[in-house]
């Protein structure tokens, strides 16, 4: 049955095992060439979690293209020789560091989940770290410089500022890049359109207000906290928006089509929750998500650009929208008038 398995560090008085107050998440890690992109010997993923079996951190310095020239990984071999594919690849690696790794967004899960198991964690007797280990690897306190601490902050932090230097996601172009697709009732695809080849009207409907980072501002219908881009109809009639778009990429201006049916009334505001859901209901979802670290966002119809704006890296509990003829920070105030921050 092979030899022995390895539970593990030797444990203290108390039964538990003696980690020298650091989190050890599960066994010792293997030799390097058999840890995963993941982290110590876990195969993880693109954002170089700590993955499976391992101690501390992993390697936030896992670089995202690891494996591209061997034959034996050919998910990532082959598909990732695919230039488009490669490109789309890193655009959502950038999406991870900017957004699922910001510590902003994970500090309050974190310390919800902390505070809803650890006296769990204290009673336990079986645990493979000791309760100050886990309390360590949980802290919400900032790191110290000249520090090695073992923490899912300090993980975060370091995995995102590693990725977001990395040349191949410093060089990415803003957005994502649209692929082809095919219909099944027609062998014909539909042309994507790009912003360039759209004429801009004036237009009575408008983008106003948008956030892209809602930690616990606003719920959607379905109770998450998601991005939302607001709208604005500065007309006295109802416009309907059958045959408007939503997009933020400059390569296919029409990547999100609003319902047929969908409207906003007279002098009205109306919310589109940017969270990738793009068929969920109720409510309005578009099939993307914004940046946190800033885009261009745009509403269009056929052939004409309606409203555009370009935001720069967002803050939580801060919206920004149109006042007083500018763009700024503001309060948020989803489905009203804008008001101006605190």
């Amino acid at each position: 049955f092979g030899p022995p398995r390895d539970f593990g560090p030797p444990a203290d008085q108390d039964g538990r095992p003696d980690t020298g107050g650091r989190p050890d998440f599960g066994g010792r890690g293997g030799p390097r060439e058999d840890r995963g992109p993941g982290g110590d010997r876990g195969p993880g993923g693109p954002g170089g979690g700590p993955g499976g079996p391992g101690n501390g951190l992993g390697n936030v310095e896992l670089d995202p293209l690891v494996g591209l020239d061997d034959p034996s990984k050919p998910l990532r071999s082959k598909l990732l020789a695919n230039k488009t594919f490669r490109t789309l690849y890193l655009q959502y690696v950038r999406d991870i560091a900017n957004d699922s790794l910001d510590w902003d967004t994970l500090k309050d899960r974190v310390g919800n989940t902390r505070e809803l198991i650890s006296a769990e964690v204290a009673k336990d007797t079986r645990k493979l770290f000791t309760t100050d280990a886990f309390l360590a690897a949980t802290s919400l306190d900032p790191i110290p410089a000249d520090q090695d601490v073992r923490s899912i902050r300090a993980f975060a932090e370091k995995r995102s500022e590693y990725l977001l230097r990395h040349e191949a996601i410093r060089d990415l172009p803003p957005g994502h890049i649209q692929l082809a697709t095919h219909s099944k009732t027609s062998a014909k695809a539909k042309p994507v359109v790009s912003v360039d080849q759209l004429t801009r009207q004036d237009s009575p409907v408008s983008i106003h207000e948008l956030m892209a980072v809602n930690t616990d501002t606003l719920a959607d219908p379905q109770g998450e906290f998601d991005d939302w881009i607001e709208l604005h109809n500065r007309s006295d009639k109802k416009v309907d928006l059958s045959g408007f778009y939503l997009s933020d990429d400059e390569a296919n201006a029409h990547k999100w089509a609003f319902p047929a049916g969908s409207e906003i009334g007279p002098n009205g505001f109306l919310l589109i929750w940017a969270d990738e859901d793009g068929k969920d209901t109720p409510g309005l979802h578009a099939n993307f998500k914004l940046s946190k670290a800033g885009e261009r966002l745009y509403l269009s119809t056929g052939q004409s650009l309606l409203s555009e704006v370009e935001f720069t890296e967002q803050k939580d509990k801060v919206s920004f929208g149109m006042l007083d003829g500018d763009w700024r920070p503001l309060q948020p105030t989803p489905g009203g008038a804008n008001k101006a921050g605190e």
